[in-house]
């Protein structure tokens, strides 16, 4: 089992990576959500604990 199973979603910052991209993409097609900003985290419902991958 990769790490990506046991997260709710992905924090993509920004700057150019290869394995960052192939790690959103695997994130997408196991239903993952993809947030691009710490804001949108933070704006997130608090009653939901979700794990993020950094």
């Amino acid at each position: 089992m990769q790490l990506i199973d046991h997260c709710n979603a992905v924090l993509r910052l920004g700057g150019a990576s290869a394995g960052a991209d192939v790690l959103v993409n695997i994130a997408r097609l196991k239903g993952k959500v993809i947030f691009h900003h710490l804001s949108e985290i933070q704006s997130a419902n608090p009653a939901n604990q979700s794990r993020v991958l950094l």
